[in-house]
């Protein structure tokens, strides 16, 4: 909620656009999550990485990808979706 009313002002309360929102939103989150996993395995243990830099690489990507994510998809402002 707090995305939807403060970040991205998504004032819409119609039951068709709250449920595409809830679900665009948990399915880019879970998938940043798997991303997220990808990143920490790829760097930590296959390239031997220290942990701490690559948690910071991480949430870096993660962060900027769900912002990104949610700008686009979860809350944008298209007229079918809105409609």
């Amino acid at each position: 909620m707090t995305n939807k009313l403060f970040v991205f002002e998504s004032k819409t309360f119609n039951k068709r656009i709250l449920v595409y929102e809830i679900w665009t939103f948990f399915s880019c989150r879970i998938t940043t999550g798997i991303l997220d996993t990808i990143i920490m395995y790829t760097l930590v243990d296959l390239l031997q990485y220290d942990a701490l830099f690559s948690k910071l690489i991480s949430e870096i990507a993660v962060n900027l990808l769900n912002y990104i994510a949610s700008k686009i998809i979860v809350f944008r402002k298209n007229e079918k979706v809105n409609s």
